[in-house]
């Protein structure tokens, strides 16, 4: 008897999964993780590479190539993301002044990987674009953060989500003169 009390059980369960609710709505969730910045690096004045060049230390001049230099990054993101360069005294976006900004993303200008020329000149300003007509109409003074020659400033990026508002933020150290 003890048999057929457990397939009738068996046969009640499986008829219960059986059994449809009802409700063919489907819950889709998507999971947007935003933008993972895998690398910032620039070129300075003196052609020193940050990405191969762990050693000699970065410099900007701005009587050298007419202060030109440029900055990579490297981000992978399923969303577009906003990226902004900043310039400050200290390896954060907190308080920093801001020399440039751009929408990156599948199909713009900037994707994963990226760049920038950058301009210093000789009134203390920095700006950056992804021509050097945009890194001129961005230009801003750093003056402020200027109290000796040389002065040690760090050049910080910030990659956010558009969608997420997830951020990753790296930064460089260098003498600017």
């Amino acid at each position: 008897m003890k048999i057929w009390s457990k397939m009738l059980v068996c046969l009640g369960v499986l008829a219960l999964f059986g059994c449809e609710s009802g409700d063919d709505y489907h819950h889709h969730v998507e999971i947007v993780h935003g933008p993972e910045l895998y690398g910032f690096h620039m070129i300075d004045s003196f052609n020193v590479n940050s990405e191969t060049d762990h050693v000699t230390p970065l410099e900007l001049d701005p009587e050298v190539d007419s202060g030109l230099f440029d900055l990579f990054w490297y981000a992978e993101s399923d969303e577009d993301y906003r990226v902004r360069i900043g310039v400050n005294d200290r390896p954060t976006m907190f308080g920093a002044t801001i020399v440039a900004t751009d929408i990156c993303g599948w199909g713009l200008a900037c994707d994963e990987d990226g760049s920038y020329i950058c301009e210093y000149t000789l009134a203390g300003e920095i700006g950056c674009g992804l021509d050097l007509d945009e890194a001129d109409y961005n230009l801003e003074s750093i003056n402020h953060l200027l109290e000796t020659y040389p002065q040690e400033l760090y050049l910080n990026i910030q990659v956010c989500g558009l969608t997420s508002g997830r951020c990753e933020v790296s930064s460089l150290p260098v003498d600017v003169y």
